[in-house]
């Protein structure tokens, strides 16, 4: 609203000036305005037909020989189950450490194994200078 009202007010005065230099016959005052509009119109057609070219190069593959363990996934937990003989027996409770905890314990320190695998992985990288950020600042 207020770059419209701001634009309308300059071009009302710019105008107005240019009604009344060609009223008076002020020749230099015409030409500046000439001169002016063709400058203007130079300036807009310089920038028409730029476009912008990029300029993709591909990229060679990191010669990186990672652990296996870094690529086996980790193991399902879904399949842990506590099953106890008979659920409402006091020694069902017993069978949990056994059955569930030992077990997501085991998966969990194996899981841990493949992280660790891959963090060195991602360090050798990163001391080859081709990536940065992710244990060493980048500079």
């Amino acid at each position: 609203m207020i770059r419209s009202r701001l634009f309308d007010c300059i071009r009302s005065a710019l105008a107005e000036d240019i009604r009344e230099t060609c009223a008076r016959q002020d020749a230099r005052r015409l030409y500046a305005w000439q001169f002016f509009g063709a400058l203007l119109l130079v300036l807009m057609l310089a920038g028409c037909d730029r476009t912008t070219q990029t300029i993709t190069r591909p990229v060679p593959p990191l010669a990186v020989v990672c652990d296996e363990a870094c690529k086996a996934p980790c193991p399902d937990v879904t399949t842990i189950r506590w099953q106890p003989p008979d659920a409402s027996a006091g020694e069902a409770w017993k069978l949990l450490v056994s059955q569930v905890l030992a077990k997501a314990i085991a998966y969990g320190e194996q899981c841990e194994q493949h992280r660790a695998a891959c963090a060195r992985c991602i360090q050798t990288i990163e001391r080859s200078g081709r990536i940065c950020g992710t244990f060493e600042v980048c500079q």
